[in-house]
């Protein structure tokens, strides 16, 4: 199947028959009106730009520019070229990669991010911020898909994913945002808990735990088992949110990601203690797929998310 080039008051013409490369002479002749700017702009010389001006006129069948004392100005006929001409162009320079600086002010677009509400603590409030500032016309679709998280950024019907434990899938990139510990929440006024807090009453006192995923051990279990302890969980919860607030209305003790621990401490009477053993902590990453990794709009993104996952938590 040959292409075609449509422009109008040009006869239908097979691109194949077509030096394209008279197109962008045309469409410099326009935006200059002048044979010899549009020399200097192409990097050719003017006698080239005159032949390649009498080629347009025998394909278009009209004079295209009459001179005007010491100006070429366009007939009707070019005129009416014109904003096809550019987009033609556009459309060209795209495809071959030739981009113009990338500009957020100026970007519509929607972006798909799938998060637990432990990354939509850590990482919405700054970035909205950001973007309202910085990128109002950028859409963010916030979901939580589970266990299929990397098989949809895979597919790309998910742009990134922010959270840790990923597969490492064929056609995933994986970035890493910051290592994160844990730490201790219990209420204010705890009647057992005032000061700092030991291995005996971190045994001793109920635990709620942060479940997403479902699992009845977890790291601290392992932890507390290699010294030869236990301890008493009450309630498991799928959520971040959650726990924290429900720790704030009662006298359970939970362990929780330090940036969560702090941002809800700060709106809710709770304290941050320091862990009475060694718990491991975990690395928070943002994956997306392979053929984003050059995309402007990708890499600006990303960018944003890594410069506010930057910060230190205990400020």
């Amino acid at each position: 199947m040959k292409l075609m080039c449509f422009i109008p008051g040009m006869n239908e013409t097979h691109l194949s028959q077509l030096d394209l490369n008279l197109l962008l002479v045309l469409e410099d002749l326009l935006r200059t009106a002048s044979v010899t700017q549009t020399a200097k702009r192409l990097g050719r010389t003017q006698s080239a730009v005159s032949h390649a001006l009498r080629r347009l006129r025998s394909v278009f069948g009209d004079p295209l520019f009459v001179r005007v004392g010491a100006v070429l100005t366009p007939t009707s006929r070019a005129r009416e070229l014109a904003e096809p001409l550019h987009e033609l162009v556009n459309g060209a320079q795209r495809i071959l990669g030739a981009r113009g600086p990338f500009e957020p002010a100026r970007l519509r677009r929607r972006f798909t991010v799938a998060a637990s509400d432990f990354a939509e603590i850590v990482v919405l409030p700054k970035l909205l911020a950001r973007l309202e500032r910085e990128a109002p016309g950028v859409e963010l679709n916030v979901v939580f898909v589970g266990s299929q998280v990397d098989r949809l950024v895979q597919s790309g019907e998910v742009d990134l994913a922010l959270g840790a434990g990923f597969q490492p899938l064929a056609g995933l990139l994986q970035q890493t945002l910051f290592e994160e510990r844990n730490v201790c929440l219990v209420r204010q006024g705890h009647p057992r808990v005032r000061g700092r807090l030991g291995l005996e009453a971190f045994t001793r006192e109920a635990h709620a735990v942060i479940a997403p995923r479902g699992p009845m051990t977890d790291f601290v279990d392992e932890a507390l088992a290699r010294l030869g302890r236990q301890r008493r969980v009450v309630l498991r919860v799928p959520h971040f949110v959650t726990a924290p607030l429900l720790v704030a209305a009662s006298e359970l003790l939970l362990v929780a990601p330090e940036r969560v621990a702090r941002a809800l401490a700060a709106i809710a009477p709770l304290r941050v203690l320091e862990p009475p053993l060694e718990l491991p902590s975990f690395l928070f990453l943002q994956v997306y797929a392979e053929a984003n990794r050059t995309d402007p709009a990708h890499v600006w993104l990303r960018g944003l998310i890594a410069q506010e996952c930057a910060s230190d938590p205990r400020r």
